[in-house]
């Protein structure tokens, strides 16, 4: 997420460049997919206007323009999309195992990505889960914030 905002930076104004339209979408992936889609910083970045709501005709200036009003705003958003991420990382576990139904938990491990270690235990596999939506919201933010080079385990 950081290489990205940093990639901002660069992008030619235009919304019709190549690397705009190779930056927005792979923005545009990223964040509901770490955040969530309702999330308020992806609803952000989905809104953001790239464009002049009017301009005159022939003058191209109000496009460059916005375009570069625009950058810092959506830098912004991706620190705040940054932030957190690094929060919820760092949030304390959901509950410890004195708190879990023994039978209960042999039932939804499977879903969870948990696998019993030789000498009993559960260990968590968030850095490899199968299906990031699926699990619970922290281990999820856990994940992609490792995944992200956020988290450093």
């Amino acid at each position: 997420m950081r290489a990205l905002r940093a990639e901002a930076a660069t992008l030619p104004h235009s919304t019709s460049s190549t690397e705009f339209n190779s930056w927005k979408p792979r923005v545009r992936s990223l964040l509901p997919r770490a955040l969530g889609e309702n999330h308020h910083i992806t609803e952000r970045f989905v809104k953001t206007k790239w464009t002049p709501s009017m301009y005159t005709l022939g003058d191209t200036s109000a496009f460059s323009a916005t375009f570069r009003a625009t950058i810092p705003e959506v830098q912004g958003i991706l620190d705040a999309a940054v932030a957190e991420i690094e929060l919820l990382a760092d949030e304390a576990p959901v509950a410890d195992e004195s708190g879990v139904d023994a039978e209960l938990w042999e039932h939804i491990a499977p879903e969870l990505g948990t696998v019993p270690q030789n000498d009993g235990e559960r260990h968590s596999r968030a850095a490899c889960p199968p299906t990031p939506g699926r699990m619970h919201t922290r281990f999820r933010h856990s994940y992609w914030a490792y995944s992200l080079g956020l988290l450093v385990v």
